[in-house]
């Protein structure tokens, strides 16, 4: 009679013990898909801070007192928000000494209580001056112009050039889709600062008198050694504070810390956890090994038989359980990384897919191979003993 092989004995294990089978997989997936996941949101999360270090080509900001929260929401997780002051401050900005570009901004809510648009709820469009625009301009074509009438849209709204949307009671013409910056320039719908007052002044529900109101200054420094100066100069105006990239940084840091921190500690978490899972499935299965090495052994197996079948199960149970949490790790990181506060890029690079994958395997190898080494070891030492006293 022909001896099987261990390749074939060990398929046979591993679609024969089911419990076994499913228990070493189902660990092994959960634990690979969680430190996938978390791997590549930490990762996004600390490189998302990183361009906001660039705080859209500004280097510094001047808004409204008292509106820096609602700024950096805005600027953070794309909360919409609107508050304004004077533009008076514009002009004073860039007569001053230092200031190399100097742009204002508008910023409204596409719906609000008392006027907006139909269709695009909640949505943020900032009034620009297309004439001293360096934020936008950066990731326009060079021959690009926006002209009175069109809008520029972000990538998280649909539409395509040549149609036109409703904002504030008027349509505009779609003139580019701006394209996927990682920066806060992802929340915003782009019209003219003129054309935003003209159709607010036009809109019989707003109250308010737009026409001399900004939201925002941004300024860009001739050379960063000036910043300190002219930011402490700027700060004696009334009614206005400073936004610098540190600043924004620092709140960027403290908003994603304890996301951050509950997925740093998730990884040694699940990785203990699943240890014990499988130390678990070790002990309860030690009875099944003993019984299967005995059997193999009165068959007259040799020990390098015997390991090659414990490997070949346990070298399936890897690839299996590696495959499946490859796709719940990415499923996962997909569901978090566009949950409310986290706001994360959904795209993978090949180099990171790699790493992460290689980092996946690797658990999965120890977690899968492990045991089967464990058990067979654990079990012969236990029967050679046994003889021995006999």
């Amino acid at each position: 009679m022909e001896v099987p092989s261990p390749k074939k004995i060990g398929f046979r294990y591993f679609y024969r013990k089911r419990v076994r089978t499913f228990v070493a997989i189902f660990v092994i997936a959960l634990s690979v898909g969680i430190v996938i996941s978390s791997s590549l949101l930490i990762s996004h999360s600390i490189t998302e801070v990183n361009k906001l270090g660039n705080l859209a080509g500004a280097d510094l900001v001047v808004i409204p007192k008292g509106s820096k929260h609602a700024y950096e929401g805005l600027m953070l997780v794309g909360e919409p928000s609107t508050f304004f002051m004077e533009d008076s401050i514009l002009s004073e900005i860039q007569n001053m000494d230092h200031v190399k570009q100097a742009t204002p901004h508008l910023y409204m809510i596409t719906l609000s209580e008392s006027f907006g648009c139909c269709g695009l709820s909640n949505t943020e469009v900032v009034g620009i001056d297309p004439e001293t625009d360096f934020v936008f301009k950066n990731f326009l074509p060079d021959e690009f112009v926006l002209k009175t009438g069109e809008c520029i849209l972000p990538f998280t709204v649909p539409g395509n050039p040549g149609q036109t949307i409703p904002l504030f009671g008027k349509s505009f013409t779609i003139a580019y889709n701006l394209p996927y910056t990682g920066t806060p320039l992802d929340y915003f719908i782009v019209i003219r600062l003129d054309d935003m007052r003209d159709v607010l002044k036009s809109n019989p529900d707003v109250k308010i008198d737009y026409s001399t109101l900004i939201s925002a200054v941004l300024i860009k420094v001739d050379d960063p050694i000036y910043i300190d100066l002219l930011r402490a100069k700027i700060t004696h105006a009334e009614d206005v504070e400073v936004i610098t990239q540190d600043t924004l940084v620092a709140s960027a840091l403290r908003a994603l810390q304890s996301t951050v921190s509950v997925f740093k500690i998730a990884i040694p978490v699940v990785i203990a956890f699943s240890a014990l899972s499988m130390g678990g499935v070790m002990l309860a299965g030690m009875g099944e090994r003993k019984r299967e090495i005995g059997l193999l052994k009165a068959i007259g197996a040799y020990d390098s038989y015997i390991l090659q079948i414990f490997l070949v199960e346990g070298f399936l149970n890897v690839i299996t359980g590696w495959i499946i949490g490859l796709g719940v790790g990415y499923l996962m990181y997909m569901f978090l990384s566009s949950s409310p506060g986290i706001q994360i890029t959904t795209e993978i690079e090949l180099r990171e897919f790699l790493e992460v994958s290689g980092t996946g395997l690797a658990i999965a190898l120890v977690l899968g191979m492990m045991p089967a080494l464990y058990s067979y070891f654990v079990s012969k030492k236990e029967m050679i003993t046994r003889i021995v006293r006999e």
